[in-house]
């Protein structure tokens, strides 16, 4: 039996470098290649019902152009409508961002059997990566596994809401707009805003800023 491995990087030399480390530690295994280097043209593979080659894993790119066509914005809204189409498939999402709170974001946004910060791999990262998608087990990089953690000893950063607020605020974005973004109540944004300050250790006096000041002093954004 043959698997069907995609590969989707808006990077040429990126994908010949994805495929070296697969044949290298899955070679015991057929592997035919598919390699993209757009999503429209993953997302009309990935749609064809015709499809000879079928994926049994996706490796996908978070940061590409988007496909405005089918509202295809990052590599996530590609994992989203690969695993509506195929239950089965495997997915393997890989970054280049390393902010906790956007990993976090990801982490729960969509379940996938692979996730990976780039500069977390070598050549064993990549090996232990496939040794776990053959078993069916979940494979986090360290980075991931760090973000995850860390985003754990905040409750209040749990909370998709509250992360919401930090990111418009981290935007420069005031109170009165947030409200207005995000649907919510002036009092609910400061009230958020508040229980923020409190568990990250800051004082009722401390503005917008120090918040944003103090989560990316500890890597969160």
């Amino acid at each position: 039996m043959a698997y069907n491995f995609y590969l989707i990087d808006d990077h040429e030399t990126i994908l010949e470098g994805y495929k070296s480390l697969i044949q290298l530690y899955a070679d015991h295994i057929r592997i035919n290649f598919h390699k993209f280097t757009d999503l429209s043209k993953a997302y009309l593979s990935l749609n064809n019902k015709n499809n000879p080659s079928p994926p049994d894993v996706l490796f996908v790119d978070y940061r590409m152009p988007a496909y405005q066509d089918a509202t295809i914005e990052n590599g996530v809204d590609l994992v989203q409508f690969a695993k509506k189409l195929y239950p089965k498939i495997k997915v393997v999402l890989l970054t280049s961002h390393e902010d906790y709170l956007l990993l976090y974001d990801i982490y729960k946004k969509v379940a996938m059997e692979g996730f990976i910060v780039k500069s977390d791999i070598i050549g064993k990262e990549f090996g232990d990566l496939l040794e776990a998608l053959l078993n069916n087990r979940t494979y986090h990089s360290k980075t991931i596994k760090q973000a995850i953690m860390k985003v754990n000893k905040h409750e209040c950063i749990t909370n998709s809401r509250n992360r919401d607020i930090i990111r418009l605020i981290s935007e420069g974005f005031q109170s009165m707009s947030i409200s207005e973004k995000l649907d919510i109540s002036l009092s609910t944004v400061k009230k958020r805003k508040k229980t923020l300050r409190f568990q990250l250790g800051l004082t009722e006096n401390n503005n917008d800023e120090a918040i944003i000041l103090k989560l990316r002093e500890e890597g969160y954004i």
